[in-house]
Parts: C-alpha cells; structure tokens; sequence
C-alpha cells in the first residue's frame, strides 16, 4: 500500500480489534465479524453491499482518458476495492469479497463488473468533513426554514416577525456569512423580440418600475443581473424553453464590494454557518418562483427577503450559485452606482440555441 492510499484509507475509517466505524454520508454504519463460515459467499456477500456501496462515489471510467489511459484521475479519492474492504472491515476471504466486489457499482456511472483490484473514487476527508456539516445544518434549521417558508406565503412582508427571519437579519448584519469582490468580465442576455436588432443599451438593467420580480428583487425594483459565463446568462433566459434566438452583451465590471456570498465554496465552510449551510442545502434561495405566467411566486419569498436584509446591512449585492448551469450569478442592488463602473464590451451579439437532435431519429434526406 502507498502512503498516498494510506492516507485516504486512514481518512475515512478507525479500526477497533475486529470491530469497523466508518462516516458514510450522514450516518455511521457499523460491520461486524465474525460471521457463519458455512454459508454461500454470495449470500453473505449481501450483506456488505447496503455498507460498502455508497462509498464507491466514482470509478475508472469516469476519469478522463488520453490515448486509452487516464489522464489524470480527478473524481474522488484514487484506490482500489481491496483498501476500501480493509477500511470497511469486510471479512478477508478472497471468495466473499471477490463476490462483494462483483456485486458493486458506480454510483456516478453505473459501471459493473469489479474485482478486488479495480481503481475506484471514493469520498474524501473534506467531502466526509463537509457532508457531515450539512447534516448538523439540516438537523439544526431544517425544520425552522420549512416554518419560516410557510409563514411568508401566509404573511410575505412580515418575515421579521419571524424567529428565523430575525436570526438571519441578525447574521447578515453582523457580516457572519462569507463576503466577496465582484469584479471582472461578465454577460447578460435577452430574448429576442421578434426581428429587432439590439443595440448595447437594450441589455441594460430594466430602469426603475419596469423590472419584472425575480429571485432576488420585488416588481418594479431595477437591480443588476450578471452572469459568469455566456452558457450561464443564456440558461437562465431561456428557462425551460428548448429553443429560443437569444442576444448576449458582454460587460466589464471594475470591483464593487462587500458582496454577500451565497456561493458555497468548501475551503470557506466555516463551523460557524450553520444557518448559511442550512438554507443552501434545503434549497430556499433555488426553488422555481411558481407557476409560469403566474402572478403569485412563492419560491420567491425566502430569497427576496435575504435580499432585503443584505440591502439594509450596506451590501451591494449577492453571489449566487446558478440553478440552470455550471456557473453562478451576481445581483448588484444599485443600479445607478453600479452603471459608473460598468463598461460593455463590443456589440450584442445573437446566438441559436435548438434541443440536441434525436439520436435515435433517422436523419432527413
């Protein structure tokens, strides 16, 4: 064994005689040993599969290959299914792990058919450490979010009233969520209507009273969306259309700070936000507003009112984790102050976007 594996081995389990603790999402399961040496492996392999099957997050397939070898392995810890038996504590018979080993698959890729040395990717120190953070989170605010959910959509402007509402104006207010800059080169789209050609001043923020309400604004409040990539602006215009001419303005920002960051980033994950970790694991600030063409948006509310308390605690806007591509978001709440520092870049431009073709439909002659 290679002291890198070592590592991760160590990292994910704690050996007592015969007796294995390992954290495995948000429980710890136990295994024990010994077990009835008369009964079919592949029986008694059954009963290490519930254990040991969520920890193979990722395999060799899932890596990326050059010239049919990986090139680099980059989903999940590197070691093999044999280290991974040791530090689960599962029996050292060959015939009841090589049948526990054939029962087993990828959970990102559904690849089968392993064997005791097959490379697999398992969860990291910081992934465990993490996971085991939201499930303190979960457990502490989950139930007092859904509460404070259902009490906007009966009372949505008194959300202070509110035990919840009140802590987190509290923690916006005393600056106990990550903060960032925002800065640099960002985009925003636009539906086309009909055969109008944009100009630059078209992919403006909407002034004053025309803002349509979204996720971070009420009706009529004109803030400023960017976006971090083009694939990101377009996706959040688009929604669930499968086609659309979509125009696109690139922009560049000079900083503009504090930002309140909603964008969860491990190595920023503090033991001391709980709360943050609580609403973006529940999903508050990413629910669908409501119905399309409907007046009343009450995934909304929880959002908007973060907004507000980042609003009056003197931010300038929120990052926030895009909920229709790989990417995230900025909302800057000062429209005019913001346009100051705000420079277009070149031309709108149009781009096509269609649903990927039917592979199974036969092409048109």
């Amino acid at each position: 064994m290679t002291a890198g594996r070592r590592s991760v081995v160590f990292a994910i389990v704690t050996l007592k005689g015969r007796r294995t603790s390992f954290f495995l999402g948000d429980r710890s399961i136990r295994v024990n040993d010994p077990h009835d040496p008369d009964r079919d492996p592949e029986e008694l392999a059954a009963r290490y599969v519930d254990e040991v099957q969520p920890l193979i997050q990722y395999c060799y397939n899932c890596q990326p290959y050059e010239g049919g070898e990986i090139a680099v392995w980059v989903l999940g810890e590197r070691t093999d299914l044999t280290e991974v038996f040791d530090g689960a504590g599962v029996p050292e018979e060959t015939d009841l792990r090589e049948a526990l080993a054939s029962q087993l698959r990828c959970m990102n890729c559904g690849t089968e058919g392993f064997d005791l040395g097959t490379e697999v990717g398992i969860r990291g120190q910081w992934e465990q450490e993490l996971e085991e953070r939201f499930r303190r989170a979960r457990k502490m605010f989950g139930d007092r979010i859904e509460d404070f959910q259902a009490f906007l959509e009966r009372t949505p402007t008194l959300g202070i009233a509110h035990e919840l509402g009140e802590l987190i104006l509290r923690t916006v207010s005393a600056a106990k969520f990550p903060e960032c800059k925002a800065s640099g080169r960002f985009f925003r789209a636009r539906l086309a209507d009909g055969h109008c050609v944009f100009a630059p001043e078209d992919l403006d923020a909407p002034p004053d009273g025309k803002a349509p309400d979204a996720r971070f604004n009420h009706a009529g409040q004109s803030v400023l969306y960017l976006a971090s990539a083009e694939e990101v602006a377009i996706a959040e215009v688009m929604g669930e259309r499968e086609s659309a001419l979509v125009w696109i303005q690139q922009f560049d920002l000079q900083p503009i700070w504090p930002i309140l960051d909603l964008l969860v980033e491990g190595e920023r994950i503090s033991e001391t936000e709980m709360l943050l970790l609580a609403l973006l694991e529940s999903d508050a600030l990413a629910k669908p507003g409501g119905a399309a063409g409907s007046g009343w948006k009450p995934g909304y509310l929880l959002p908007r009112f973060v907004a507000d308390c980042a609003r009056n605690s003197g931010y300038a806007g929120l990052r926030y984790p895009s909920v229709r591509a790989a990417g995230y978001n900025f909302v800057l709440f000062d429209r005019k102050s913001v346009e100051q520092k705000l420079s277009k870049v070149d031309l709108p431009k149009v781009v096509t976007r269609r649903p990927p073709p039917d592979p199974f439909e036969p092409p048109t002659l």
